[in-house]
């Protein structure tokens, strides 16, 4: 990190006992006011002493043991010229030349202060090996991170912050955070710059351009009293993706509200010739109007009868699915019997049945509700779309079931046919619409459009019930479905009484 000053450590020395000449004292003090300012933090008792040595040419020590009375050898007084290395190293070591190294080797005053010296040096030069570490690290983040005064003045700031404000170290030190914020004004305390910084915050850089960043700051004991750390991370990416996520949504919106203005137009549009098509055959059927002359043209007006009634079911599945996926499909709640509701699908359905030779049965619990809250007409289609799907995948002598029960809770509705089945891994292919699956995997039916599964799932979905289908290859398929008794969400509307 690049800092304004430097500023020499505290340090406290040995507890040593120190009995000086005046005149090593005066001249130790002298040295000391002569010397340049420290660059780093080593101890200015130890080496105050050593000059006191380099100076007075005499033992300063007085170990502790003599003190007890005890004997204790006494270093030996150092040569003139060793005293000469060890004062020139120890004014080296407090200019900051750390990589010095003193004269050791003896056993006089001049070695032994070397070696205490020699062996302070080494441990300043640890500590400044991880304190430049740790600035590298704090250098290389990708967050712009700066040391404030308690005003809000910038200390020390890292690479990042002077690539995000876009300016040089010069212009940014010195200077209050608040300079480089849109909208921000100097503040006079700590608690007030941390409070003004926030969570949010935009920096304006020199070309005008505002950068949205995220603040975080915090107070810290320093060395020198109270400081702020503060971490800004750029957001301006996240902020435009946002806004691309946030312009895509509206987009959607306004792409769904035009696609059901052209459903509601399609079913206009299509479903208004279809029913003439549909109603005029069948009065031509019927012989409404007289006969028909030859029995040929009563039977192709059942073509036209069965095949305009075909296209008219498919168009509105078609427009369900559609308006269900939009959300634009409304379910008209009523009070619907169970027993009613299945019997008029089965009703419906049981023509066809018969037609192909398929046996079709209707079972139901004893506890059923006599009524649920349901879209009347919908879940009827859903029933219909249900047994003519079992219907027309279960073989001639076949048989295809429906269950009525109830938890209590739940009305459930449970479809069985005894058809070709599909394997586990095609069921979720099955419920795509246009799509359809067999036990063959690559056969086709030549019936259906595949959307009676799909439909059905959604429709029992948006009555806020669940769709399950379990199945079996040429086996079995048991479509299983529960809708709750009382409706519980907010997207229906009642039907008028």
């Amino acid at each position: 990190m690049t800092d304004t000053s430097t500023r020499a450590g505290k340090g406290a020395g040995a507890m040593l006992r120190i009995g000086l000449p005046v005149a090593a004292l005066a001249l130790a003090g002298a040295a000391a006011v002569l010397l340049p300012p420290l660059i780093v933090p080593v101890p200015a008792p130890i080496l105050l002493v050593a000059l006191a040595l380099a100076v007075g040419g005499g033992y300063v020590l007085r170990p502790r043991a003599q003190e007890a009375g005890e004997s204790a050898p006494m270093p030996a007084p150092a040569p003139a010229g060793r005293i000469e290395r060890v004062a020139s190293a120890a004014k080296s070591l407090a200019e900051g030349h750390l990589d010095v190294r003193l004269p050791k080797g003896g056993n006089d005053t001049a070695s032994v202060i070397a070696e205490a010296l020699d062996t302070l040096a080494q441990t300043i030069r640890a500590e400044q090996e991880t304190r430049d570490h740790l600035a590298n690290i704090v250098d290389h983040l990708d967050v712009a991170v700066l040391l404030l005064e308690p005003d809000g003045r910038v200390r020390q700031v890292n690479s990042a912050a002077l690539a995000l404000f876009q300016r040089d170290v010069d212009t940014v030190l010195g200077g209050s955070i608040f300079g480089l914020l849109d909208g921000e004004a100097d503040s006079g305390s700590a608690t007030e710059v941390i409070a003004r910084l926030g969570e949010r915050a935009t920096v304006v850089r020199p070309t005008g351009d505002l950068v949205p960043v995220t603040a975080h700051a915090v107070a810290i004991d320093g060395p020198d009293g109270r400081e702020i750390v503060c971490a800004l991370r750029n957001v301006a990416a996240e902020t435009e993706r946002m806004e691309a996520v946030e312009a895509a949504h509206v987009e959607m919106q306004a792409m769904q509200r035009m696609k059901a203005q052209f459903l509601d137009n399609m079913s206009h549009e299509l479903r208004t010739p279809l029913n003439a098509v549909v109603g005029l055959s069948e009065m031509f059927v019927n012989q409404l109007f007289g006969p028909l002359g030859d029995e040929k043209y009563v039977a192709y007006a059942g073509k036209i009868r069965e095949s305009g009634t075909h296209l008219l079911s498919l168009l509105n599945d078609i427009l369900q699915i559609a308006k269900i996926d939009g959300g634009s499909e409304t379910l008209v709640i009523e009070e619907v019997s169970p027993l009613e509701l299945a019997q008029s699908a089965v009703a419906l359905v049981e023509d066809r049945a018969w037609e192909k030779g398929v046996a079709l049965g209707f079972m139901h619990g004893e506890d059923l509700p006599e009524t649920i809250e349901a879209d009347g007409a919908a879940a009827k289609t859903m029933l219909v779309h249900l047994l003519k799907n079992a219907v027309q995948h279960t073989p001639a002598g076949g048989a295809a079931t429906v269950m009525v029960e109830s938890d209590g809770e739940n009305l459930i509705f449970v479809i069985e046919d005894m058809g070709q089945g599909m394997p586990a891994d095609l069921i979720a292919e099955a419920l795509t619409p246009f799509r359809q699956v067999n036990a063959h995997r690559n056969a086709r039916s030549k019936d259906g459009a595949g959307l009676g599964l799909p439909l059905a799932k959604r429709i029992a979905e948006l009555h806020g019930g669940s769709f399950e289908i379990e199945s079996e290859p040429e086996a079995f398929t048991r479509v299983r479905i529960s809708l709750p008794v009382v409706r519980t969400t907010s997207k229906t509307r009642l039907r008028a009484a």
